[in-house]
């Protein structure tokens, strides 16, 4: 199972480098980046799209690599792709836990 989920986000690494470097390492857009990475059966919650692209977008060693190395992950530093793959399962992550915890919200009831 371990080496499943790694080879997913091994492979989701591949995809958001390639939408990063479309949409430009510059002038990374969250609309595109949300819509391309949230598309097919793999794809992404928009949450967990959302958590990877302000990381991404936060972090200027993997904006530059992107910019200056293109979009093939095969041809990032071992040290960005490493920084993708923990983006991703932080992101993804974080969005389990938020949806098993328990609701904050209260009902009160008086008596009449």
């Amino acid at each position: 199972m371990r080496t499943q989920r790694r080879a997913w986000v091994s492979a989701l690494v591949g995809v958001l480098a390639a939408v990063a470097a479309g949409c430009g390492a510059d002038d990374l857009n969250r609309t595109d980046f949300i819509a391309l990475t949230t598309q097919g059966d793999a794809g992404l919650s928009r949450p967990v799209a959302n958590c990877v692209f302000d990381r991404v977008s936060n972090d200027e060693l993997v904006l530059g690599e992107l910019r200056d190395k293109g979009a093939r992950s095969a041809d990032l530093s071992d040290a960005v792709n490493s920084k993708m793959e923990t983006f991703v399962a932080e992101c993804i992550l974080d969005a389990n836990e938020a949806d098993q915890a328990p609701s904050a919200k209260t009902t009160t009831t008086t008596k009449s």
